[in-house]
């Protein structure tokens, strides 16, 4: 039996300016410093070991920042604390046979915003603690998962020739 449930520790929204920001957004992801996630995962185009070094300034990221901040803080008061500090910020882009594999996350809560994703696109799934259950949560372009960074989650199998790209972040609430 589960010692929780997932659902209502989550928490599921649209960025207000999503419509208004992903093209010039996945623009500058498209044009930004890169690497290889290769850890427990099929190859993924990212900038996490780069979010990670804390030595180089991300135009995307000074770009997005604005419209995540109200985001954010209405998130930190809806779970009953008074500020969030971010750790770290990153983009995965997924292909046709990329996945990324069932891990966990730094801080108290991680964050998926989903800058591209097509209708047949995957959604994140996580993993009842304690059990084999599975929840998949009702996302779409737009929509930002906020989830405890210990609940175990994976991005299944991208299929077809749509690119996924997310933004995600872990963050504490104070």
């Amino acid at each position: 039996m589960s010692l929780f449930k997932v659902d209502s520790m989550c928490r599921i929204d649209s960025l207000k300016e999503h419509s208004d920001i992903k093209n010039t957004l996945t623009e500058m992801i498209d044009d930004a410093e890169r690497d290889i996630l290769t850890e427990q995962t099929t190859e993924l185009v990212t900038d996490f070991h780069v979010s990670n070094s804390g030595t180089k300034q991300r135009e995307w990221v000074d770009y997005l920042f604005p419209f995540l901040e109200k985001h954010l803080q209405t998130t930190c008061e809806m779970f009953g604390y008074r500020h969030f500090i971010l750790q770290n910020i990153w983009f995965q882009q997924y292909s046709n046979g990329q996945n990324h594999g069932w891990h966990t996350h730094g801080g108290n809560y991680t964050n998926v915003y989903y800058l591209e994703f097509g209708k047949d696109a995957p959604k994140t799934q996580m993993r009842h603690m304690g059990t084999d259950k599975e929840t998949e949560f009702n996302v779409s372009e737009g929509s930002v998962l906020s989830f405890p960074s210990f609940i175990w989650h994976k991005a299944p199998e991208v299929q077809g020739n749509n690119r996924k790209t997310i933004i995600s972040w872990n963050m504490n609430l104070v």
